[in-house]
């Protein structure tokens, strides 16, 4: 990753709230280096007894590759600190006019703390979202999301692909003539599903929580010009089936925003709580067309928080797209299985729909609220438990992956169909 002069650096004086300072991002590297350094001293300084089982040969295959990856991923953070301030400023400075991916930090708004986001996360996030390597998640995940916002609430750029579809004259006409749909994404990460949706037309705003992937968000977006080697799954030492699986080489970003940048593009990040931000009266609250959460609901401190946030934040009419599992924090208190969701969203007038992956990999549940008066959509598909989990080992491990996969700890999209 190459980096050009910071736009964030050069707008105004100090540092935007959100931004880490070199420091930092050092601190966040020397914890990864040392976590990483201590698994690997393990599988290369053996007993008499442990070289018996392990040869040399596995060993110094082994330790090149975590050379290598450790030098690769050190020089992917030197990038991203070029990019950054060396100290801290008592002056904030404002986003620039010009940048693709405008960070707004309102002043009272929490932001997480410094080890909210460890390197290791940082890169299994670079390697979902911004690597050819995983071009099948984007398509399994993102992908239908933007689809069902499509066909829902078209923007313009949807409008030529629709208009064959004579049923849709009504819906593109008003689309040319309309401005774009708002969509608001909480807890966008790395941002890739809001790049998406702008690189659709829609009139984006993200929000993200942590300093540590706002700041890498807007080194994407605003900073990046070439691509850079990483090794994303280094600190990942078990269920490897070779080394070739642990120490994955990828080249991230594997799309440059900058470079395919259109006219008149760009998008807005809050940083912060979203609930603060959000609320009513809060300092962002303001009415959108759509919000599209992925991975996100499950993330919250008290779920009515949530829900009620994300109610008072859509017009009349407006669309909730939701993607992802109910995998809830220890202590929430209202840990609800999504049918006593659904039922309590159809009381507050809330319509429901919901929509399958690749034909029938996901149970779908759909059931239209009597006497709705507000007329949105939310669209939440359900995960489908294994159809045998009993009949043997292999499909017990096949459901320990799932429940992996829904605390984040898995990079690849898994589905399971009846008769598996």
């Amino acid at each position: 990753m190459g980096a050009t002069n910071s736009p964030q650096a050069s707008a105004g004086k100090g540092r935007p709230a959100w931004m880490l300072v070199q420091s930092q991002l050092q601190t966040t590297l020397d914890d990864y280096l040392k976590q990483v350094d201590k698994e690997a001293s393990r599988l290369l300084l053996l007993t008499a007894r442990e070289q018996r089982l392990i040869p040399k040969h596995l060993r110094d295959a082994r330790e090149k590759a975590h050379e290598e990856s450790k030098a690769a991923n050190i020089a992917l953070v030197n990038a991203l600190k070029q990019a950054l301030p060396e100290k801290f400023a008592s002056e904030v400075a404002e986003p620039p006019a010009d940048a693709l991916l405008k960070i707004v930090h309102h002043e009272g708004a929490k932001l997480g703390v410094q080890n909210y986001a460890s390197l290791g996360s940082i890169l299994l996030h670079l390697l979902r979202d911004w690597s050819a390597e995983c071009d099948h998640v984007i398509m399994n995940v993102y992908a239908p999301m933007v689809a069902q916002l499509q066909e829902r609430l078209p923007a313009r750029k949807s409008v030529d692909r629709m208009e064959t579809d004579s049923d849709a004259a009504a819906q593109c006409a008003e689309a040319r003539t309309s401005q774009p749909p708002s969509v608001l994404v909480p807890g966008s990460g790395l941002s890739r599903l809001a790049y998406m949706l702008m690189k659709e037309g829609y009139e984006v705003e993200c929000n993200e929580f942590s300093p540590a992937f706002a700041t890498v968000a807007n080194y994407i977006f605003n900073e990046c010009r070439t691509r850079h080697n990483a090794f994303p799954l280094a600190h990942v030492f078990g269920e490897n089936y070779g080394l070739s699986n642990q120490y994955l080489q990828v080249e991230t970003p594997s799309l440059l925003p900058l470079e395919e940048r259109g006219a008149g593009e760009s998008m807005v990040m809050t940083t912060g709580d979203f609930v603060y931000l959000y609320k009513a009266g809060g300092p962002a609250h303001r009415k959108f067309d759509c919000v599209a959460t992925c991975f996100f609901i499950d993330t919250c401190d008290d779920l009515l928080d949530y829900i009620e946030t994300i109610d008072g934040v859509l017009k009349d009419g407006g669309t909730w797209i939701n993607l992802g599992p109910l995998n809830y924090k220890k202590d929430l208190k209202l840990k609800l299985a999504w049918e006593e969701l659904h039922t309590g969203l159809c009381g507050r007038a809330w319509g429901t729909s919901s929509f399958s992956l690749r034909g029938s990999t996901l149970r779908t549940i759909s059931r239209q609220a009597s006497n709705c008066t507000r007329n949105s959509d939310l669209t939440f598909p359900v995960s489908q438990f294994m159809a045998n989990p009993w009949q043997g080992p292999s499909h017990i491990a096949a459901a320990k992956r799932i429940v992996r996969y829904a605390k984040g700890t898995s990079m690849v999209w898994i589905t399971y169909t009846t008769g598996a």
